[in-house]
C-alpha cells in the first residue's frame, strides 16, 4: 500500500514551496503446509506433516519540504534554485514459526501441530536525513551554470562518521546559439561542450555493520547468544570524486545527435568486506579497505533514418569503454574473499575482483583428466 500527500504554496513573486509526505507498507504473511506423504513432511514415522509460518511487514516513510525559487532578471538571466531537507525511514520486521504432527491433514495451520520445532525473527531499521541546495543559472540560453551541495546523514554508520558532505558544479556552453555560429546552421544543428565536477557517497552497506550485535545460538544442547557481527565503529562514507567532460552535437536539423563523454573516477575508503580468521566464529567484518579508479569514454549516436506521417525509423548506437584499478590497500595489500567455489582478490594496480588461477588446456585423452598449463607452458 503507498500514499503520499503534498502540498505547495506560493510565498511570493518566483518564491514557491513544496512539502510532501509519503508512506509505503508491506504486509506478506504465508501458510505453508507439507503433508505425509511428500518428501519435506515425512522426515520420520512420527512425523505427520511439517508447517510453517512466517511474517514480514516493511514499513517505509519520507518527507521532503523544500523552498523554490525562479526568477529571469534583465530577460537574459535566468535563475532556479532549492534548498530543503527530507527525512526516509525504514522499518524492516521478519518472524517465522515452524510445527510438525498433525492430527490431520484437513487441519493445516500451526495451532494444530503437536510440536513446535523452530522460530526466528529479526527487526532492521533504518535513517536517512539530508540537507540540500541546488541552483542553475543560465544566460542568454548560451551558457549554463549549475551548482549543488548535500549533506547525508546515515543510521548505518558510526556515530562520529555519520554525515557525509557532497558538493558539485557544472557548466556548459551552447555554442550554437552565437550568432557567429548562423553560418553552419545548415549543417550543425547543435553543438554544446559541457564538463562537471561532484562528490558522492555511497552508503549501501546492511544496517548495524558499525556496531556489535548478537544472535541466538546453542551448543552443547544449551541456549545462548553468540556473536553475529563484531561492529566496525570506525565505518564511514564511501566517497567517489568524478570528473566528466563531453560534447553534445546535432547534425543535419539534428537528424543525427550525438554525445561523447571522457570521465575519471576516483573513489576513497571503498567499502567492502574483508576476510578475518575464523577462529572467532566471524569469517569477514566490512570495512573501508582503500581507494580505486575508474576512468573512460562513452560514445552515443542516435540517427533519424526516416521520419514519415505513418513511419518512423530510427537507430542507436552506444560504445563506451572503462578501465578500472585499486590504487591503494590499507593493511594487507592483497585481499582475497570467497571459498571453494566462489574466489575473488583485490590487489593494488589490478582491477577489482580478479582471481589469478592456472590456466585449462583441455582434457587428457588417455585417462580424461582435465589438463593445465604450467609455468613454463607444458602440460
Amino acid at each position: 500500500n503507498q500514499g503520499k500527500v503534498f502540498a505547495d504554496l506560493s510565498l511570493a513573486r518566483g518564491l514557491s514551496f513544496h512539502s510532501e509526505f509519503g508512506i509505503d507498507l508491506t504486509n506478506q504473511n504465508e501458510d505453508r503446509y507439507w503433508g505425509p506423504k511428500t518428501l519435506t513432511g515425512n522426515v520420520s514415522p512420527d512425523v505427520k506433516g511439517v508447517g510453517r509460518n512466517q511474517w514480514y511487514r516493511s514499513t517505509r516513510w519520507i518527507t521532503s519540504n523544500y523552498f523554490g525559487y525562479q526568477n529571469v532578471f534583465a530577460q537574459k538571466h535566468k535563475l532556479d534554485a532549492t534548498v530543503g531537507m527530507s527525512y526516509e525511514s525504514l522499518k524492516n520486521v521478519y518472524s517465522y514459526v515452524e510445527g510438525q504432527g498433525y492430527a490431520d491433514e484437513v487441519l493445516r495451520t500451526l495451532a494444530s501441530v503437536s510440536e513446535i520445532t523452530g522460530g526466528d525473527g529479526t527487526l532492521d531499521e533504518d535513517n536517512l536525513v539530508s540537507y540540500f541546495g541546488r541552483a542553475n543559472y543560465s544566460f542568454d540560453q548560451k551558457v549554463l551554470l549549475g551548482v549543488s551541495a548535500r549533506v547525508d546523514g546515515s543510521a548505518r554508520f558510526g556515530a562520529d562518521n555519520r554525515y557525509g558532505f557532497f558538493p558539485a558544479a557544472s557548466l556548459g556552453w551552447i555554442i550554437t546559439e552565437h550568432d557567429f555560429m548562423s553560418g553552419s546552421s545548415n549543417w550543425l544543428s547543435f553543438l554544446k561542450p559541457k564538463v562537471s565536477y561532484g562528490l558522492t557517497g555511497n552508503n549501501a552497506i546492511p544496517s548495524y555493520r558499525a556496531r556489535a550485535t548478537y544472535a541466538p545460538s546453542t551448543y552443547a544442547a544449551q541456549a545462548g547468544l553468540s556473536l553475529a557481527n563484531p561492529g566496525n565503529s570506525g565505518l564511514k562514507w564511501e566517497t567517489t570524486r568524478q570528473l566528466d567532460a563531453g560534447i553534445e552535437f546535432g547534425l543535419f536539423n539534428n537528424r543525427l545527435t550525438g554525445e561523447f563523454d571522457y570521465y575519471v573516477k576516483k573513489t576513497k575508503d571503498l567499502l567492502y568486506s574483508r576476510p578475518v580468521t575464523a577462529i572467532s566464529g566471524i569469517t569477514a567484518i566490512l570495512s573501508n579497505i582503500g581507494e580505486m579508479e575508474n576512468k573512460g569514454v562513452e560514445l552515443v549516436l542516435n540517427s533519424t533514418n526516416i521520419s514519415g506521417k505513418d513511419f518512423r525509423w530510427t537507430t542507436s548506437l552506444n560504445i563506451s569503454r572503462n578501465k578500472n584499478k585499486v590504487l591503494k590497500l590499507d593493511g594487507e595489500q592483497t585481499v582475497i574473499r570467497g571459498d571453494s567455489r566462489f574466489a575473488n582478490s583485490i590487489v593494488v594496480g589490478q582491477p577489482i575482483g580478479i582471481f589469478y588461477g592456472v590456466k585449462y588446456a583441455g582434457v587428457d585423452p588417455a585417462n580424461g583428466d582435465a589438463l593445465y598449463y604450467e609455468a613454463d607452458g607444458k602440460t
